[in-house]
């Protein structure tokens, strides 16, 4: 009986895999009423695709180089298995193709729609009710004005504000010299969602550029055990959305991987004309987990130019499951492109944001800090560098130029046992963390350790506090805190002004008198140079001679560093996001010899070298995108130095192999940047 059952479910396993069917779907050269089963018989639109019924196994083919703009989201409500997933990718050659919801405004091209409210100024009824989020006029995006009077107005900053929206009359303003309808040749705004997965699991995402949505690029609700991997995404509000749905039910073992997430916005926003906040202007969070999303893992991508908070997990609904066991790790973080934007933040009321971890991640010149409330999440490893305040926005006295806040801004949040371990801020104008509760609930169990700051609080807004790199705020609400092993270097800057404790600047041998006051441990803190590689060229590793060698205090649970090595390597655990390793010989992992390398610097714009331990002979390098496609191959290298050049390479996360005789002998993270 059992022989014969095992032979069922194996029939049943085989006949899963014959019947499962790929269709093919092409806007330029495809139909509906064709049966979709080949490339030469393909499908034409989204809503045909959004329309059928899929089984596990099958796969939905897109063809690259086409471009798909419909008043009708993408749309999956089907499930796969675990061993026969839905695919959706691409065939055919050209770039990925595009499935945009950037739509045509609904009347802007009749000119009795429009009324001239002053010069130059001409306003339109939009239907829709609700702000169409972001406009290109003429295929180019215009931005937005934060108030109605800044219409036709150039910014502080430079930018040409076009257009305002009016949610209180469902007025759309916009800026030109005769009647739209007749000045323009064409007027586009975000809709709703451009890809619904809703109530499925077992999808694959693949290959994609997916753009636009007044909300989201990508909505995932109520489902489990999608992956999105080697898509662009961007040019609307939110990029991808992780959630629940009325009922509660939760989102969890999502996949985001090796994806492009460009915001597509490079303005700069200014203040509203009148002061008033001008933060806001069409790109929001790339990745926002929200209310009732668990065990997904963001990794491997790169982030450009959003305007709130890049990767974002938020449980403001005490009656949903929570945002929890999210890992985001191996990202790189641009924001210099946009006036507002923050790369990380946890929000939450009490147990329902915690256990997200974010490490060996890579930020760079962010306008807006950081927001770790919540209980229990942990950001280690990583590097913050380059963090100034917003131009569009200030926050009280202190400005936006801190790397991380743990704070309380809501009534209902939390701020407890959140961990910030082994990471290095450097170059942030104010100081680099700070921890304050501006209501009612305390802010205390909270651990700072084995950081580096360096070159913190060089600009600050008030200037008596330049060179702070931690200011713990009001005593009554802020304490029982953890601050141990870190090191605190800020070059040609007033060295009795490290910390600021509850309104008290100190040097760090000051501070470290206090352990035990205000139930704060305070130990062990170094106020020294970290002897950093090259700190001009960005190289953060420590050199030999560092400080901060063998300083750190274990902590439990991390086991390797920013590069992949074991911690500690030395006597005990270093102090930064690197573990200095003085090994110059070949080393054995798993069983294959592995060479050791500095690589210098990296991030990189143009060029830049790496050096090996021991020489090497006939050797070659083989470079990938985050895609796993070859883009660089160097051939016959030989000696202890390799210069790479960035070439024809865009911004973005590739990495490196060093090859001999078939056999890898150096994997290298390299990330590029402008």
């Amino acid at each position: 009986m059992k022989t014969i059952f095992i032979s069922l479910l194996l029939l049943i396993r085989i006949n899963s895999s014959i019947l499962a069917t790929t269709y093919y779907v092409s806007n330029s050269s495809g139909n509906d009423s064709n049966n979709g089963l080949s490339s030469s018989s393909p499908w034409k639109t989204l809503s045909k695709v959004s329309s059928y019924t899929f089984a596990p196994g099958d796969s939905i083919l897109f063809k690259e180089g086409d471009l798909w703009k419909e008043a009708s989201s993408l749309v999956f409500t089907e499930s796969g298995t675990a061993n026969t997933p839905i695919v959706i990718s691409t065939y055919g050659q050209g770039n990925k193709p595009i499935i945009s919801y950037n739509l045509s405004i609904n009347g802007w091209n009749n000119s009795n729609n429009w009324i001239i409210t002053s010069p130059n100024i001409w306003r339109m009824k939009y239907t829709p009710g609700t702000s169409p989020n972001r406009l290109w006029i003429n295929g180019t995006e215009t931005l937005a004005a934060p108030i109605l009077a800044d219409v036709g107005i150039t910014n502080s900053q430079g930018s040409f504000q076009h257009w305002f929206y009016n949610a209180g009359d469902s007025m759309l303003y916009v800026y030109s010299i005769g009647n739209p309808a007749i000045s323009y040749t064409s007027m586009e705004g975000n809709a709703l969602y451009s890809l619904v997965l809703y109530n499925n699991s077992h999808l694959i995402v693949e290959g994609l550029d997916i753009r636009g949505g007044r909300w989201q690029t990508v909505y995932i609700g109520r489902a489990s055990y999608i992956t999105i991997n080697n898509c662009n995404i961007g040019y609307g509000r939110t990029g991808v959305a992780i959630t629940s749905d009325m009922n509660a039910f939760t989102s969890e073992h999502i996949i985001i991987e090796n994806c492009n997430f460009d915001s597509g916005m490079n303005f700069y926003f200014g203040m509203a004309s009148n002061g008033q906040n001008g933060s806001y202007r069409g790109s929001e969070d790339a990745i926002a987990l929200y209310n009732a999303a668990r065990n997904c893992t963001v990794r491997n991508n790169t982030f450009n130019g959003w305007g709130h908070t890049t990767v974002y997990c938020i449980a403001l609904d005490p009656n949903k499951s929570g945002v929890y066991n999210n890992k985001i790790h191996n990202n790189y973080f641009n924001g210099s492109n946009i006036s507002y934007g923050r790369p990380l933040g946890t929000d939450g009321v009490d147990g329902k944001c915690y256990n997200n971890e974010f490490f060996n991640n890579i930020m760079k010149d962010h306008t807006v800090r950081s927001q770790i409330n919540g209980n229990n999440n942990w950001v280690h490893h990583n590097i913050f560098d380059g963090q100034t305040t917003s131009p569009a926005r200030r926050y009280g006295t202190d400005g936006s130029g801190q790397a991380i806040e743990l704070s309380i801004y809501d009534n209902d949040f939390v701020c407890y046992g959140n961990k910030i371990d082994n990471n290095l801020f450097v170059n942030t104008s104010e100081a680099a963390i700070v921890i304050r509760s501006y209501l009612v609930n305390h802010a205390y169990n909270n651990y700072i350790r084995n950081n580096i700051f360096y070159n913190t609080g060089y600009a600050t807004a008030n200037v008596p506090d330049t060179g702070i790199a931690i200011r713990i705020e009001d005593q009554s609400q802020v304490y029982n805190n953890f601050f141990q092993n870190n090191c605190v270097y800020n070059p040609n800057m007033p060295p009795n002004n490290a910390v600021k404790l509850y309104g008290t600047k100190m040097n760090i041998s000051q501070f470290n008198t206090l352990n035990g006051s205000n139930g704060n441990v305070i130990q062990n803190n170094l106020q020294s140079n970290p002897l950093f590689v090259d700190y001009l060229n960005r190289d953060y590793h420590l050199t030999p001679n560092s400080p901060c060698v063998d300083a750190g205090i274990t902590i439990s649970g991390l086991v390797s560093d920013l590069d992949g090595n074991p911690i500690p390597i030395g006597n005990a655990p270093d102090i930064g996001p690197y573990e200095y390793n003085s090994t110059t010989s070949v080393r054995t992992e798993n069983g294959v010899s592995s060479l050791n390398a500095v690589l210098f610097p990296n991030p990189f714009s143009v060029s830049a070298i790496l050096e090996f331990s021991l020489p090497i002979i006939n050797t070659k390098a083989v470079i990938y995108n985050i895609a796993g496609q070859e883009v660089k191959r160097i051939e016959n290298i030989s000696g202890k130095t390799l210069v790479i050049q960035r070439d024809h390479l865009p911004n973005g996360t590739y990495f490196l192999q060093l090859v001999k005789d078939n056999r890898t002998i150096l994997s290298k993270k390299l990330i590029i940047v402008n």
